[in-house]
C-alpha cells in the first residue's frame, strides 16, 4: 500500500473520522477543499489518478489525525510525504507529455488556449480578486465557460505547474467509427491468408473470409474497411513487410549504411565484380552470345583501374584483369569481393581467413591474392551496398550498350524492354573492345561526381592526386616472376620436331631452348587475350624452363620475312658452332690420330675337308639332300640314267 489514496481505496479502509462510501469521501473532500490543500513547503497532497477519468488521489498527510493514527497502528504507510510522491508524479507527469507529443498541433493549440486563460485567472487572483469572480472576468475575455474553466483547474490540481500544459491536453476518446467484431478463429483466418508471400489484396482475403465464414459460422465485421483499420491498429507494418515481402524488404525500414570513403587513398582498397551487358556479340569462333565485362574499381576515386570480357563469370578473366590493375598501377591493401563461384574461386582466393566458399583444406595452395599480400574481404550477398561498383555498372551498362556502334545488337535491359529491331545483328568483339574502352575512359574522366570525396571533379583527378601523394606498393621492374602468377596455364603441349616449336591457339611459339626438348610434353602460362606476347614454359613439374616467343607467319612475296628468317637462322648456325667449338675440344683428325689400329687375326685351319666336284658355268638347280648317307655323286648319276630312260619310254610310245 502506497501513500496515496482515493476516495474508493479509504471507503473501503474504513478509517475512524471518515465516511465509508465513497460518496461520502468526496463530499469530505469538497467541503474540506483537499483538492488545493499543500504543505507548508507547497508540496500538493491531492494529485489526479494516472491513466483516463478525472478521479483524485489523497496524501494520508490531508486526513483527519483519528484516520492517520490508525493508517500507522495498521503499518499500512510511511510517515513522510517524499518517500514515493516525486516517483509516482513523475511517471504521472511523464505519461502526459508522452500524450501531449502524440496530439495533433491543433489539439496543442486548445491545450495552450486552456493554460492562458488558467494564468489569466491567477493574474486576477494575485491583483485581490477572488476565483470566482477572476473565472467569470476570464470567461468572457476567453470566450469560454465557467464551468470549463472550473474544470481546467481540476486538471491541474495537484501537478507541478511546469507540467499543466500536459494535464490541460484534450483527453480524445477516439472517433465515432465501429471497431471490427470478429470471431478470433476468423481473424486468424484473415491474418494467415493475407500475410503470406503470393500478396494477396485485402478484397481476395475478404472474399475468401466470407465464404469461410458461411461454413464456419463466424461473426465479422459489417465492412472490409473496418477490418482493414483493425489490421492496420493491432498488427505492426514491419510484420507484414516481413511476411508479404520477406526478409530482405524488411531492412528497408531501418536508415541504410552510408559509408565513408573520404578516409581511403588510391589503391589502398579495390572491389570487383562482372556485369553482363545487354548486347548480342559475336565471338572469334563465330558463337553469338551476350558478354560479361569483368571490372576492377578503385574504393576511394570510384576509377575503373582495369577490365576485361568474357563469356561468363570466370576465375581467368578475374585474375588477368587483377593482373593488368598490378602491372598498370600497384598491388592494393585490400579486395572486396562478392561470394560467387568465379570471384571466390581457390586459384584466386585460397589461404584467405574468411574464404566461405569450397572447403579449405590444411594442404590447399596459395591463391593470387594472398601470394601478392592482399587483405580479401567478402561482402554480403545480395548487398549491393556494400560494393559501389554495382552502381558504377548502372551506367557502364546504359552507354556501352546503346552506343552507336552496338544499335541492333542491343537486347534490352529485360525481357519486357526488348527494342523493335531485337536481334537485328549481333556486334564483333573485335568492334566492341574500343567501344568498351571509349566509355569506361567517360566514365573515369567526368567531371559532374558530386560525392563527398570528389566534390564536382572526376574519378581520374581525385585517383590522381591521392596517387601521386600517398604510398603505392609496386612490384619491382621487370620483375616476370611475379607476372606469371596471374597468366593462364595450360598443360600437355608438345614440344614439335624438328624445331621444338609450340603450337597455340593457331600461333607458333619458339626459342632456342624448345631445339633441346623436342617431343617432350610441356606446361605453358599465356595471356589469352593478347596471345602475341611471349608464352612461359614450364616442366610438367612445375620447373620454369624458358621464354617462347610468337613466330609470325609471312607473306609468300615478302622479302623483308625471308630475310628476317635467313638471319635469324645464320645467327642460329653461329651460336650452335660456337657453342659446338666450346664443348669439342678434339678435331676430327684428332679423333682419327687417337683411334687405335686393329691387327689382323690368325687364319684357322680347316680339320674336315670334303671333296668339291666342278660342274662349269651352267648353274645347277639345287636339290633336296633325300638321301643323306648316299653319296651325292652317286646320286647325281643315277638321276641322269633316269632322265635318259623316261626319254627313251617317251620316244617309243609315240609320246
Amino acid at each position: 500500500m502506497g501513500s496515496w489514496f482515493t476516495a474508493d481505496q479509504l471507503a473501503g479502509l474504513s478509517l475512524p473520522g471518515l465516511p465509508s462510501t465513497k460518496r461520502g469521501i468526496n463530499q469530505v473532500a469538497s467541503e474540506q477543499s483537499w483538492s488545493s490543500a499543500k504543505t507548508m513547503d507547497g508540496t500538493p497532497l491531492s494529485r489526479r489518478k494516472a491513466g483516463r477519468g478525472r478521479g483524485f488521489e489523497y496524501h494520508v498527510d490531508i486526513l483527519p489525525a483519528p484516520a492517520r493514527a490508525a493508517l500507522l497502528a495498521r503499518a499500512a504507510l510511511p510517515q513522510k510525504v517524499q518517500a514515493e510522491e516525486p516517483d509516482n508524479d513523475n511517471r504521472d507527469a511523464e505519461a502526459r507529455w508522452k500524450a501531449f507529443e502524440k496530439l495533433t498541433d491543433k489539439a496543442k493549440g486548445h491545450a495552450r488556449q486552456r493554460l492562458a486563460a488558467l494564468h489569466a485567472v491567477e493574474l486576477l487572483e494575485n491583483g485581490g480578486s477572488s476565483r470566482t469572480a477572476a473565472i467569470s472576468v476570464v470567461s468572457v475575455q476567453h470566450g469560454c465557460s465557467v464551468a470549463s474553466l472550473w474544470n481546467w483547474f481540476d486538471l491541474v490540481a495537484g501537478s507541478d505547474r511546469r507540467d499543466w500544459l500536459a494535464y490541460l491536453a484534450p483527453a480524445y476518446k477516439g472517433g465515432g467509427r465501429a471497431k471490427a467484431e470478429i470471431d478470433d478463429e476468423a481473424w486468424q483466418y484473415f491474418l494467415a491468408d493475407y500475410l503470406r508471400g503470393s500478396k494477396p489484396s485485402p478484397a481476395e482475403c475478404w472474399q475468401r473470409l466470407k465464404d469461410a465464414s458461411r461454413e464456419h459460422g463466424w461473426a465479422l465485421p459489417k465492412s472490409l474497411k473496418t477490418l482493414t483499420r483493425k489490421l492496420k491498429r493491432e498488427i505492426d507494418p514491419a510484420v507484414i513487410t516481413l511476411k508479404r515481402d520477406g526478409a530482405d524488404a524488411l531492412a528497408s525500414r531501418i536508415p541504410a549504411q552510408r559509408r565513408r570513403r573520404d578516409n581511403l587513398h588510391a589503391l589502398e582498397a579495390v572491389n570487383y565484380d562482372g556485369h553482363r551487358l545487354d548486347l548480342f556479340v559475336r565471338w572469334p569462333d563465330g558463337k553469338k552470345d551476350r558478354v560479361m565485362l569483368l571490372t576492377f574499381q578503385d574504393l576511394a576515386s570510384g576509377k575503373i583501374l582495369s577490365w576485361r570480357v568474357d563469356t561468363s563469370e570466370s576465375a581467368e578473366g578475374f585474375r588477368l584483369a587483377f593482373g593488368d590493375l598490378v602491372e598498370q598501377w600497384g598491388i592494393p591493401y585490400y579486395v572486396f569481393s562478392d561470394n560467387t563461384m568465379a570471384a571466390a574461386a581457390k586459384s584466386n582466393t585460397a589461404g584467405s581467413r574468411y574464404r566461405n566458399r569450397y572447403k579449405i583444406k590444411d594442404d590447399d595452395f596459395v591463391g593470387l591474392f594472398p601470394a601478392l599480400g592482399v587483405d580479401l574481404r567478402f561482402t554480403k550477398p545480395a548487398h549491393g551496398q556494400s560494393k559501389p561498383i554495382e552502381r558504377a555498372f548502372g551506367d557502364l551498362a546504359r552507354y556501352i550498350s546503346k552506343a552507336p556502334e552496338c544499335e541492333g545488337a542491343y537486347t534490352g535491359n529485360a525481357p519486357q524492354n526488348k527494342p523493335w529491331n531485337y536481334g537485328a545483328r549481333a556486334i564483333d568483339l573485335a568492334d566492341l573492345l574500343p567501344v568498351c574502352e571509349r566509355e569506361i575512359n567517360r566514365f573515369n574522366s567526368r567531371t559532374d561526381r558530386n560525392t563527398a570525396v570528389a566534390k564536382g571533379r572526376s574519378c581520374d583527378d581525385v585517383f590522381a592526386e591521392s596517387y601521386a601523394r600517398d604510398l603505392i606498393r609496386k612490384p619491382a621492374p621487370g620483375d616476370e616472376t611475379l607476372r606469371r602468377l596471374w597468366l593462364l596455364s595450360v598443360e600437355g603441349l608438345t614440344c614439335r620436331a624438328p624445331s621444338g616449336e609450340i603450337h597455340l591457339h593457331g600461333n607458333r611459339y619458339w626459342t632456342e631452348e624448345l631445339g633441346r626438348i623436342v617431343g617432350r610434353k610441356v606446361a605453358v602460362r599465356f595471356d589469352p587475350d593478347r596471345l602475341h606476347q611471349p608464352i612461359h614454359v614450364y616442366d610438367l613439374d612445375g620447373r620454369y624452363l624458358c621464354a617462347a616467343q610468337c613466330v609470325d607467319d609471312s607473306g609468300f612475296m615478302d622479302r623483308d620475312a625471308a630475310k628476317r628468317q635467313a638471319r635469324a637462322l645464320a645467327d642460329l648456325r653461329r651460336a650452335t658452332r660456337e657453342l659446338a667449338e666450346a664443348e669439342l675440344r678434339l678435331s676430327v683428325s684428332d679423333l682419327a690420330r687417337m683411334t687405335p689400329a686393329i691387327p689382323d687375326m690368325p687364319a684357322p685351319e680347316a680339320r674336315v675337308i670334303r671333296a668339291h666336284r666342278f660342274q662349269g658355268n651352267t648353274a645347277v638347280k639345287a636339290a633336296p639332300d633325300l638321301l643323306e648317307d648316299q653319296d651325292r655323286g652317286a646320286f647325281s648319276d643315277q638321276f641322269v640314267a633316269n632322265v635318259l630312260q623316261w626319254k627313251a619310254d617317251r620316244d617309243r610310245h609315240g609320246l
